[in-house]
Protein backbone atom coordinates (compact mmCIF):
# COMPACT_ATOMS: atom_id res chain seq x y z
CA UNK A 1 0.00 0.00 0.00
CA UNK A 2 1.45 3.57 -1.25
CA UNK A 3 1.54 6.06 1.39
CA UNK A 4 0.11 9.85 -0.32
CA UNK A 5 0.77 12.46 2.69
CA UNK A 6 -1.07 14.87 0.20
CA UNK A 7 -3.87 12.47 -0.39
CA UNK A 8 -7.04 13.57 1.88
CA UNK A 9 -8.80 9.76 1.26
CA UNK A 10 -7.54 5.98 1.82
CA UNK A 11 -8.24 4.70 -1.48
CA UNK A 12 -8.61 1.07 -2.33
CA UNK A 13 -9.79 0.57 -5.84
CA UNK A 14 -12.25 -2.40 -6.44
CA UNK A 15 -9.80 -4.17 -8.72
CA UNK A 16 -6.99 -4.39 -6.28
CA UNK A 17 -9.46 -5.97 -3.66
CA UNK A 18 -11.24 -8.31 -6.14
CA UNK A 19 -8.06 -9.78 -6.77
CA UNK A 20 -7.02 -10.42 -3.05
CA UNK A 21 -10.27 -11.42 -1.83
CA UNK A 22 -11.30 -13.93 -4.34
CA UNK A 23 -10.05 -17.13 -5.86
CA UNK A 24 -10.89 -16.26 -9.15
CA UNK A 25 -9.78 -12.24 -10.05
CA UNK A 26 -10.55 -12.46 -14.02
CA UNK A 27 -14.01 -13.10 -13.44
CA UNK A 28 -15.55 -9.78 -15.11
CA UNK A 29 -19.37 -11.46 -14.36
CA UNK A 30 -18.50 -10.82 -10.91
CA UNK A 31 -16.76 -7.58 -10.45
CA UNK A 32 -19.63 -6.35 -12.65
CA UNK A 33 -22.40 -8.08 -10.20
CA UNK A 34 -19.96 -5.67 -7.74
CA UNK A 35 -20.63 -2.41 -9.70
CA UNK A 36 -24.15 -2.99 -9.50
CA UNK A 37 -24.57 -3.94 -5.86
CA UNK A 38 -22.60 -0.43 -5.58
CA UNK A 39 -24.87 1.36 -7.56
CA UNK A 40 -28.40 -0.69 -6.69
CA UNK A 41 -27.77 -0.56 -2.94
CA UNK A 42 -27.75 3.33 -2.73
CA UNK A 43 -24.68 4.27 -0.84
CA UNK A 44 -23.96 7.23 -0.79
CA UNK A 45 -20.25 8.71 -2.24
CA UNK A 46 -17.84 11.61 -2.17
CA UNK A 47 -16.54 12.57 -5.53
CA UNK A 48 -13.41 13.97 -5.15
CA UNK A 49 -11.35 15.01 -8.10
CA UNK A 50 -8.37 12.38 -8.58
CA UNK A 51 -4.71 13.64 -9.06
CA UNK A 52 -5.35 14.04 -12.64
CA UNK A 53 -7.87 16.27 -12.72
CA UNK A 54 -10.88 13.97 -13.34
CA UNK A 55 -13.85 13.09 -10.53
CA UNK A 56 -13.61 9.75 -9.12
CA UNK A 57 -16.61 8.17 -7.38
CA UNK A 58 -15.72 6.76 -3.83
CA UNK A 59 -17.63 4.62 -1.68
CA UNK A 60 -16.79 4.62 2.59
CA UNK A 61 -15.75 1.50 3.38
CA UNK A 62 -14.86 -0.93 6.24
CA UNK A 63 -12.80 -4.20 6.13
CA UNK A 64 -12.50 -6.37 9.43
CA UNK A 65 -9.29 -6.95 10.90
CA UNK A 66 -6.36 -5.66 8.63
CA UNK A 67 -2.96 -5.15 9.62
CA UNK A 68 -0.84 -2.43 8.78
CA UNK A 69 2.46 -3.87 9.26
CA UNK A 70 2.59 -4.82 12.72
CA UNK A 71 -0.42 -3.02 14.49
CA UNK A 72 -3.91 -4.30 13.92
CA UNK A 73 -6.97 -2.88 13.50
CA UNK A 74 -10.31 -4.46 14.31
CA UNK A 75 -11.82 -2.34 11.27
CA UNK A 76 -9.85 -0.31 8.51
CA UNK A 77 -11.77 2.50 7.14
CA UNK A 78 -11.14 3.09 3.29
CA UNK A 79 -12.83 4.50 0.41
CA UNK A 80 -13.62 1.93 -2.38
CA UNK A 81 -12.75 3.21 -5.97
CA UNK A 82 -14.57 1.81 -8.80
CA UNK A 83 -11.75 2.30 -11.40
CA UNK A 84 -9.74 -0.71 -13.74
CA UNK A 85 -6.53 -0.10 -11.95
CA UNK A 86 -4.53 -1.24 -9.03
CA UNK A 87 -4.44 1.74 -6.40
CA UNK A 88 -3.60 1.19 -2.40
CA UNK A 89 -3.10 4.39 -1.10
CA UNK A 90 -2.96 5.81 2.80
CA UNK A 91 -4.72 9.08 3.20
CA UNK A 92 -4.34 12.15 5.70
CA UNK A 93 -8.07 10.01 6.96
CA UNK A 94 -5.83 7.21 8.85
CA UNK A 95 -2.24 8.91 8.80
CA UNK A 96 -3.36 12.24 10.72
CA UNK A 97 -4.29 9.89 13.81
CA UNK A 98 -0.92 8.06 13.47
CA UNK A 99 2.34 8.45 14.88
CA UNK A 100 4.56 6.45 12.63
CA UNK A 101 8.15 5.53 11.09
CA UNK A 102 8.29 4.63 7.25
CA UNK A 103 11.40 4.04 5.56
CA UNK A 104 11.80 3.38 1.77
CA UNK A 105 10.48 0.00 0.16
CA UNK A 106 9.53 -1.17 3.87
CA UNK A 107 6.47 -1.65 5.79
CA UNK A 108 4.71 1.45 7.93
CA UNK A 109 5.88 0.98 11.73
CA UNK A 110 2.95 2.55 13.82
CA UNK A 111 4.42 3.83 17.11
CA UNK A 112 1.10 5.46 17.96
CA UNK A 113 -2.28 5.58 16.79
CA UNK A 114 -5.93 7.44 17.97
CA UNK A 115 -7.88 4.33 16.64
CA UNK A 116 -10.64 5.88 18.30
CA UNK A 117 -10.69 9.27 17.12
CA UNK A 118 -9.94 7.71 13.45
CA UNK A 119 -13.17 5.81 13.80
CA UNK A 120 -15.11 8.47 14.92
CA UNK A 121 -14.12 11.02 12.21
CA UNK A 122 -14.80 8.01 9.36
CA UNK A 123 -18.41 7.49 11.30
CA UNK A 124 -19.30 11.11 11.67
CA UNK A 125 -18.29 12.03 8.05
CA UNK A 126 -19.70 8.75 6.09
CA UNK A 127 -23.76 8.11 7.14
CA UNK A 128 -23.35 4.79 5.51
CA UNK A 129 -20.57 2.23 5.32
CA UNK A 130 -20.64 -0.53 3.25
CA UNK A 131 -18.44 -3.78 4.98
CA UNK A 132 -17.11 -5.30 2.09
CA UNK A 133 -18.86 -8.80 3.44
CA UNK A 134 -21.88 -7.11 1.73
CA UNK A 135 -20.11 -6.17 -1.16
CA UNK A 136 -18.64 -9.64 -1.85
CA UNK A 137 -21.24 -11.89 -0.85
CA UNK A 138 -25.32 -10.41 -2.10
CA UNK A 139 -26.91 -12.58 0.76
CA UNK A 140 -24.64 -11.08 3.54
CA UNK A 141 -26.35 -7.72 5.03
CA UNK A 142 -25.07 -5.72 8.12
CA UNK A 143 -27.84 -3.49 9.72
Amino acid sequence: MLMDTGSPYTVLSLRSLYEHLTEDPKSAKEAEAIRERLTVNDISAIEPNSASGHPVRLFPCCMKDVYLGRSHLPDFYFYLADMGKNLALLGNDLTSYCIYHHERKSDINILSFDYDGYVKEFKEKNNHILYLDELFNKDSARS
